[in-house]
């Protein structure tokens, strides 16, 4: 699966590192010239509900409409599950 800057063949020695910024300025995506990447997802609070990397690392989350973390959950296992309070 190719990055996203093999995709639009970035040049790295040009431009330096990737970076993407959604609509609200979050960064949601950064690749440097070693094609380690990251990725991030955000809710339209701005609550970040999505994490992964190159390396296989993610996380998820879940957000109440106060803005409360009520579920979360990575690649090492950890899961904090507060939905039912």
């Amino acid at each position: 699966m190719k990055t996203i800057a093999q995709q639009i063949n970035w040049d790295f020695k040009t431009n330096g590192k990737l970076v993407i910024f959604d609509k609200n300025d979050n960064q949601i995506y950064h690749e440097d010239s070693n094609k380690y990447w990251i990725k991030w997802e955000f809710d339209s609070q701005d609550n970040l509900i999505y994490y992964r990397n190159s390396n296989g690392v993610w996380s998820k989350s879940k957000y109440d409409s106060q803005g409360n973390q009520i579920y979360y959950k990575n690649s090492y296992g950890k899961v904090i599950d507060n939905q039912g309070l």
